[in-house]
């Protein structure tokens, strides 16, 4: 019987258990939830995000997807929400575990004709739109493409030899991406970036896993690799639709200027804290 009016009273006025209580009620408003966002007590809004009888606006989900960047126990329950954005639950890829990761790109798809809009979902900052110009190694992979020689075997022979940002590029102009995100893809933990960007690229499952194991072992420092860890991430790469995997890393790339935004926000911040500290 109690109306938004009394449950925003309750929210404002009231304990914490109040709070709780009011995160768990069925039926929740996208008003009241907006309330209980508000009090920033980070159990009360874990309860709100897991009822999936609660209303979320699109602005409140974006604001909770930032949060789950510094508040661990948000992500899962983002993640099973049936209201999640795909841009958004793309976005959190990057700093979520390598089994929602995985959630991630077996339950969230991106449809090509409503790519462009999804990227609408989030505000771009143009302050962080830096021209940096073409890289020795972009420049590098633009040259292999240009005459032809932008091959599997010559993307091996880049990494064998420790070229990495040059590989990095030669993977970009494979998969379509800009060398940013394939730098990001390349030095993400677990392998369903990689796989991602694999699938995009178009390569064949035998380069896959020749990257997938040079790459392992120069971050193990040549430490020899478990078997079952190679078949779970060539099961995965077998598993990825390829119309879907380039999708995601053109949302990926477009999505870079947000990403480095964010980037450049936490830099600012830890220099600040840096300073004040000395």
């Amino acid at each position: 019987m109690l109306r938004d009016d009394d449950l925003i009273e309750l929210v404002r006025q009231r304990t914490h258990e109040h709070r709780l209580c009011v995160a768990m009620r069925a039926g929740i408003s996208a008003t009241v939830s907006q309330a209980l966002i508000e009090a920033g007590e980070e159990d009360v809004i874990e309860a709100l995000i897991r009822n999936d009888d609660a209303e979320l606006a699109l602005q409140a989900v974006n604001y909770l997807v930032e949060e789950s960047r510094r508040v661990d126990r948000f992500r899962e329950p983002l993640l099973r929400r049936r209201d999640l954005p795909p841009a958004l639950a793309f976005r959190m890829f990057w700093w979520v575990s390598a089994a929602l990761r995985r959630h991630i790109l077996a339950h969230f798809s991106i449809d090509e004709g409503n790519l462009d809009a999804m990227i609408q979902l989030t505000v771009q900052d143009s302050a962080a739109r830096i021209d940096r110009g073409p890289t020795a190694a972009a420049s590098l992979a633009r040259g292999l493409r240009e005459r032809g020689e932008l091959t599997d075997a010559n993307l091996l022979r880049l990494l064998r030899s420790g070229h990495i940002a040059a590989f990095s590029s030669a993977l970009a102009e494979m998969a379509g991406i800009d060398p940013e995100t394939a730098g990001r893809i390349v030095h993400c933990q677990g392998y369903e970036a990689l796989a991602a960007a694999s699938r995009g690229a178009g390569l064949d499952r035998q380069t896959f896993a020749a990257i997938f194991m040079l790459r392992e072992e120069a971050r193990t420092a040549g430490r020899a690799q478990s078997p079952s860890r190679l078949e779970a991430a060539l099961q995965f790469h077998d598993g990825l639709d390829r119309k879907q995997a380039r999708n995601v890393l053109r949302y990926w790339s477009l999505d870079a200027e947000y990403l480095r935004a964010i980037a450049k926000l936490d830099s600012s911040r830890n220099n600040a804290a840096g300073t004040v500290k000395d």
